[in-house]
C-alpha cells in the first residue's frame, strides 16, 4: 500500500485569489464591516474564493449554504424569481465560480444587493471575524499563516479528489502503453473530464446510465472485437473511507454476484479489477478492504502497478516478455513470490537494478516491464 505522497495527484492543485488583491482594497483607517465586505465583493465578486479561504469554509459549504440562500432570496431587479432562478423547493446546486457569475450580472444596484446578501452570510459564518483577525497579522504573517495553514487545509479535500483520479489515469496510461484503448479514451491525459461509462449487470455492455439498471465504473478495457474484457473500480482511501467506504464495499460485492451469474452462461464475460489503495483503509479494514479483496479478479495498487501488464497478458491483450522486480523495494524471496502468484509462466522474471534491465522497458509501479514487440 502507497504513502500519502506517494499516491499520483491528477489535475493541478486549486489556485486561490492572490491576497496582494484583498491588501489593495483596504484602507487600513477604515473598520472591517459587513458593509465593507459587502463593497469588497460589489467591486470583486472573485474575492469571494479568498474571504473563503481565510475564514476556513471549505469550497463545498460555500455553495451549497450560498446556493440555498440564493434560491430564497428574491432577485433584486425582478421580484418574481430568485437570485438563481431555483424554486425554493426544489434546489439545485451551484458551483462557486458559478455563484460568483451570479453575483456580476445586471445592474450596479443588483450587484450590490447580491454582495450585500453573501456579506451577511459571511458574517454569519463568522468569517468577517477571521477576516479581521487574518488583516492584523503583518504581510509577512498573513503570508505564513496562508502558506503554513489556510491553504493546506482547504486544499485537503481537493487532494483527496485528485489521487482517485492520479490512480486512474496511472492505470488508464500503463494499458495506453501495452497498446490498448480505454472508455473513457482520455482517461490517462485527462482523468477529470469526463463521466464514468455505465454497465448492464444483466449484459455487462455499456449502457446509457440509469439509476436502477445500470452501474458505472471508472475505466473500461475493450478486446479488439470491440467487447469489454475489463472492468476497472477505483477506490482510493486517503482518509476515513467511513460509511461510505462500507458501501461501496457492498456494492462491489453485489456487482460481483450478478458478474458471477452472468458467467455461468457467458465465457467472454468481462474481468472486475480494482485500484485499492490509500492508508485510509487502516481506519476500518474488516469493513471495507478486507471484504473487498474477494470481490476483484485482480486487485492494483500504486506500487504494484505492473500488475496491470501481467493481468493484461494473463488475457491476451498485450505480451509481456520479461519483468524486473526493483531490489530496491522487493527482496529475492518476495520477488519471487509476486512473480509466482501474478505472472504467467512464460514470462522471463528478473530482480536487479532498474538501471541494468532492458532501455525500453515499462516503469509500473516497483518494477520494469518489457513488452514484446508489436
Amino acid at each position: 500500500m502507497a504513502s500519502q505522497d506517494e499516491m499520483p495527484l491528477a489535475g493541478s492543485p486549486k489556485a486561490f485569489q492572490s491576497l496582494d488583491q484583498l491588501s489593495e482594497m483596504i484602507d487600513n483607517k477604515e473598520e472591517v464591516s459587513v458593509t465593507k465586505v459587502a463593497e469588497w465583493l460589489f467591486k470583486c465578486p472573485e474575492l469571494l474564493e479568498t474571504l473563503r479561504v481565510i475564514g476556513s469554509l471549505s469550497d463545498k459549504r460555500l455553495y451549497l449554504d450560498l446556493s440555498y440562500v440564493f434560491s430564497r432570496s428574491l432577485d433584486p431587479e425582478d421580484g418574481t424569481k430568485t437570485i438563481c432562478g431555483c424554486n425554493p423547493d426544489n434546489m439545485l446546486k451551484h458551483s462557486t465560480k458559478t455563484l460568483i457569475r451570479m453575483m456580476s450580472k445586471g445592474t450596479d444596484n443588483r450587484k450590490r444587493e447580491i454582495a450585500r446578501i453573501v456579506a451577511n452570510y459571511l458574517n454569519r459564518k463568522k468569517v468577517i471575524d477571521a477576516i479581521i483577525l487574518f488583516l492584523n497579522q503583518t504581510k509577512q504573517d498573513q503570508a505564513k499563516v496562508a502558506s503554513l495553514w489556510l491553504y493546506p487545509k482547504d486544499a485537503q479535500q481537493n487532494e483527496a479528489k485528485r489521487r482517485g483520479h492520479g490512480a486512474e489515469a496511472e492505470i488508464a496510461l500503463l494499458v495506453n502503453k501495452a497498446g490498448l484503448e480505454t472508455i473513457p479514451k482520455d482517461k490517462a491525459g485527462n482523468p477529470m473530464g469526463s463521466h464514468d461509462p455505465n454497465i448492464s449487470p444483466t449484459t455487462f455492455t455499456q449502457v446509457p446510465h440509469s439509476r436502477d439498471e445500470s452501474f458505472s465504473v471508472d475505466i473500461l478495457v475493450p478486446n479488439v472485437k470491440g467487447e469489454i474484457a475489463i472492468m476497472i473500480m477505483a477506490l482510493v482511501q486517503s482518509s476515513d473511507p467511513g460509511q461510505f467506504g462500507v458501501d461501496k464495499t457492498k456494492t462491489n460485492a453485489a456487482i460481483r454476484s450478478q458478474l458471477d451469474l452472468f458467467r455461468e452462461s457467458n465465457e467472454a464475460a468481462p474481468e472486475m479489477w480494482g485500484i485499492i489503495d490509500g492508508i485510509g483503509y487502516a481506519e476500518n479494514p474488516n469493513g471495507t478492504i478486507y471484504p473487498m479483496l474477494e470481490n476483484f479478479d485482480m486487485f492494483i495498487q500504486h506500487n504494484s502497478a505492473y500488475k496491470t501488464f501481467l493481468g493484461l497478458h494473463r488475457l491476451g491483450l498485450c505480451k509481456v516478455e520479461s519483468i524486473n522486480y526493483d531490489p530496491k523495494y522487493y527482496s529475492p524471496s518476495n520477488a519471487k513470490f509476486m512473480h509466482e502468484r501474478y505472472a504467467s509462466h512464460e514470462i522471463n522474471f528478473h530482480n536487479q537494478p532498474s538501471d541494468t534491465f532492458h532501455p525500453d522497458a515499462i516503469r509500473a509501479g516497483w518494477a520494469d516491464v518489457k513488452l514484446e514487440a508489436r
